[in-house]
């Protein structure tokens, strides 16, 4: 799969703004001839089915415990059989769809397509997930809002999508479908390195926070789950009283461009040096962030870091703490960072963890006088120095290959790219686990990854 792949030899007009030709042989229809709408109701014994923005549509897993409701009420669920392609009308823009694994039920706010004869619903869906053609979703919806745009069945089965001989279709989505296994386990292992990475990083600051830089001193008990004991010389201090936490904007994501206009910072942006998204509207004054904000994510880990990137404008679900003379703002994000870690373990969800600015504010520690602060600063990072290079080189890495992967993508759904030919790799071993979100790891499958990590962090220090 690693050789260079060629265009296909003879192109057409195809007729499309957005795709401006096509492969000659291949021809271009609107969905409603691809697809008919599913609208079947009242089988309530059937499994619940979500779609996920990564990993397209999967049954959904309730735990004990689990704090998401479902509808008491099954029956205007509807039936999305095995081989449908069902789409979140509100979402889909962001690549909220996918092909039903099995019989199910999805919500009454998706879409169900079942496919005709002729189409194979994985290479419509990868087709639907490039970021041109979501682009084409925006145009297509409607609402009163643009961020609450909807895209009902009657304007998808107006949109023209390309459209393969069936047999190519199989083999692009087979193609992709392979690489997506290896591009997987190679990101999948990265993510493992860099979770070791943060427990050692957060035992070198566990240390440093808690018994600052003369581990002699008295030490006193705090009440505190996370940090049992610091010097008796420091202060509690309320995070709210000192702290003023700015929420992220709703930025309208019709106007998000690459290249053109004011950097967003999104939740996967805190670690980068730069955005991947601008924002082509009117800058809003009480978004604007700049280097050495201290920024957390509110969703998923519930990560904090100091932005490094330079001027930008902050979304939603990322949110800026911004001291007072009190505390120094790196010392801020390591302690954060330690609180948050806690935070995040008592937070139950069988999806994504959900972080309020209320749960920041209310946040106490004790902290130093700020030369001190400044000093342990200094300390864990003289001491973390080369677990910092190398998890700056694993975060270059995963976004190469999530880049790459985007791109292939795009490149074999539209015909720019030609994989008839290609080598298809075989599945895996173990290959369903790499059917499942990086973020949800199945545990016993480390790859090696202690020898790759220690590796790793003496090439950094060297």
């Amino acid at each position: 799969m690693g050789s260079r792949l060629p265009p296909y030899p003879e192109y057409r007009e195809s007729g499309l703004a957005w795709l401006p030709r096509v492969p000659s042989h291949w021809d271009v229809r609107r969905n409603g001839r691809l697809f008919a709408q599913r609208v079947e109701t009242g089988r309530e014994e059937l499994p619940i089915l979500e779609v996920s923005l990564r990993t397209g549509v999967r049954v959904r897993s309730f735990g004990e415990g689990d704090r998401k409701q479902v509808m008491a009420d099954r029956s205007k669920y509807k039936r999305a059989a095995a081989g449908d392609v069902a789409y979140n009308m509100m979402r889909l823009w962001q690549g909220a769809v996918g092909v039903a694994p099995e019989d199910g039920l999805v919500s009454p706010a998706y879409v169900v397509a079942a496919p005709y004869d002729g189409v194979d619903p994985r290479y419509f869906t990868y087709l639907f997930r490039t970021a041109d053609y979501m682009r084409e979703v925006e145009s297509f919806s409607r609402g009163i809002v643009a961020d609450r745009n909807r895209l009902y069945w009657g304007q998808f089965k107006q949109m023209p999508s390309p459209y393969p001989p069936l047999e190519e279709q199989r083999r692009i989505a087979d193609y992709l479908d392979a690489h997506g296994r290896l591009t997987n386990r190679l990101i999948r292992n990265r993510r493992r390195m860099l979770a070791v990475l943060k427990e050692r990083r957060q035992g070198i600051v566990q240390d440093a926070v808690a018994r600052g830089l003369q581990p002699s001193e008295p030490m006193q008990r705090t009440g505190l789950p996370w940090l049992a004991e610091v010097p008796t010389r420091w202060n509690r201090t309320h995070v709210g009283s000192h702290v003023r936490v700015v929420n992220g904007f709703p930025f309208d994501s019709t106007l998000f461009r690459v290249g053109e206009g004011l950097p967003l910072v999104r939740i996967r942006d805190i670690f980068r040096m730069q955005t991947v998204v601008s924002f082509a509207g009117d800058p809003v004054p009480e978004a604007a962030i700049d280097t050495g904000d201290v920024l957390v994510g509110m969703d998923g880990d519930f990560n904090v870091a100091v932005w490094q990137g330079g001027p930008a404008m902050l979304n939603q679900r990322v949110c800026c703490l911004r001291p007072d003379a009190r505390f120094d703002r790196a010392y801020l994000a390591l302690v954060m960072a330690l609180a948050l870690k806690w935070v995040n373990e008592q937070t139950f969800s069988t999806t994504v963890k959900h972080l309020s600015s209320t749960t920041i504010r209310r946040l106490r520690f004790p902290a130093p006088a700020v030369e001190e602060q400044e000093a342990i600063v200094a300390a864990v990072e003289r001491a973390t120095s080369a677990i910092a290079a190398t998890e700056k080189r694993l975060r270059r890495e995963i976004g190469l290959v999530e880049e790459y992967r985007e791109r292939l993508i795009a490149d074999s759904v539209t015909g720019a790219l030609d994989v008839r030919t290609a080598d298809i790799a075989a599945p895996l071993a173990y290959g369903a686990e790499d059917d499942l979100a990086l973020d949800d790891e199945p545990d016993g499958a480390e790859d090696d990854v202690g020898e790759d990590l220690d590796a790793a962090l003496a090439e950094a220090e060297e």
